[in-house]
């Protein structure tokens, strides 16, 4: 599932976007929207967002530095330029950048949702351009991995002293610090393939980090692998679940690869490192017997929930955080899972989109307070989550078939 962050100052421009992006779209992006650069900034820093609607010219900060700031945390994400004038700097910008777009807001919501259908397509087949090759193991090196990883198979299966980890890494010379945790992550792949074995294909995603983790990659058996990454600051790992999701999907899109990836919650100590696959393993044998595809994560030694149970966490979260501007994004953390297994899980035994159960528990939030408060509608909006008063009463009458003041009039208890 692709992230999109629709950005204007103009709010009739963003909520009509938005709903007709939701409308098209709701069960393939994860939309999100906001009136303000600087919030788009936060939210951009917050985590991964794959295609990036903005408007050029805004106040204090323009689409252009918004597209820079997105080009420094996430260089493969794709930006759309939105304007209401051609001009040749605007075309020019995007001629001179990678990965940008730029359209006219006169050609229409459908030309603009077609634009992003493009940008997603081009973000799927960007990550599968490179092949999938077999390596040439001989010599030497070859045999100094095979006794490599001999001793880390043996690290993944039983509890090692301290010393005896630091004097196993300096004996056959392994790419990483004992002193530092590291960051398994389990790849399962649910059936046979003819795309290569799943050692390729979890290789291929962990050239993918090589350039900011040290990564190893341990065979398992003939559907599953571990891949081990480490880097010296643990921050580096806040955004690496989001960057796994994007590429299961992009797998499974092209390749028809269809995997299960589990993570931990965050870098665990190497003495840790079996109770860690164990946990691993526990969660990745739920989504197998369900024949689930899905990137989610698990605390060490976590269990597992039930499907009937993540769908209670999710409404008790929905619940205790409407007030806030929470996201898909949000509600999937909370639960340890993928944005995209969630919304296809919730829709499947509620029979509605996570984001319309949102939606919907700030409406019932806010006829409570109308029919009991003498608030203003500008304020009950505030109250109960949305950004504007004016989405608000769109959203209350596209509902109810009435305005908010409507039926503060008919239903009031004060």
């Amino acid at each position: 599932m692709y992230r999109v962050l629709i950005i204007d100052d103009e709010s009739i421009i963003a909520d009509g976007l938005y709903e007709y992006f939701f409308k098209h779209r709701g069960d393939e992006y994860d939309i999100q929207k906001t009136y303000s650069p600087k919030e788009a900034l936060r939210i951009l820093d917050r985590m991964r967002i794959d295609i990036v609607i903005t408007d050029i010219k805004m106040p204090g900060i323009d689409g252009f530095a918004v597209h820079r700031a997105v080009r420094e945390n996430w260089p493969e994400t794709r930006t759309v330029f939105l304007t209401s004038h051609s001009k040749f700097d605007y075309v020019y910008y995007t001629t001179q950048n990678q990965n940008t777009y730029f359209i006219l807001k006169s050609e229409g919501f459908g030309e603009i949702l077609s634009l992003v259908d493009q940008a997603a397509f081009d973000i799927t087949k960007a990550l599968l351009d490179e092949h999938i090759k077999e390596g040439d193991p001989a010599g030497a090196a070859w045999q100094a991995r095979i006794l490599q990883n001999v001793f880390l198979q043996r690290l993944t299966r039983e509890a090692i002293k301290e010393p005896d980890i630091v004097w196993g890494f300096s004996l056959w010379q392994l790419p990483f610090d004992a002193g530092q945790p590291v960051y398994p992550v389990l790849i399962h792949r649910l059936q046979p393939s003819t795309t290569g074995s799943v050692t390729h294909l979890s290789g291929y995603i962990a050239q993918q980090l090589e350039q900011k983790f040290t990564c190893y990659l341990l065979h398992l058996d003939d559907q599953s692998a571990l891949a081990l990454f480490q880097a010296p600051d643990a921050s580096a790992f806040r955004h690496v679940g989001d960057w796994f999701e994007l590429v299961q999907h992009a797998l499974e899109k092209l390749l028809g690869e269809r995997m299960v990836i589990v993570l931990p919650t965050g870098p665990v100590a190497w003495s840790r490192l079996s109770d860690c696959r164990q946990a691993l393993e526990r969660r990745c044998a739920v989504f197998s017997r369900e024949n689930q595809t899905v990137v989610c994560s698990v605390a060490a030694t976590g269990g597992t929930d039930s499907q009937a149970l993540v769908t209670e966490r999710i409404d008790r979260f929905i619940f205790e955080n409407y007030q806030e501007p929470i996201s898909l994004v949000d509600v999937a953390a909370h639960v340890y899972l993928s944005s995209s297994y969630i919304c296809r899980l919730y829709k499947q035994l509620k029979g509605v989109n996570v984001v319309e159960q949102i939606k919907r528990t700030r409406l019932v939030k806010s006829q409570e307070l109308l029919k009991q408060t003498n608030m203003k509608i500008q304020d009950i909006a505030t109250a109960v989550g949305f950004q504007s008063a004016r989405y608000y009463i769109n959203v209350f009458r596209k509902q109810t078939g009435m305005s908010p003041k409507e039926y503060r009039d008919q239903y009031s208890t004060m």
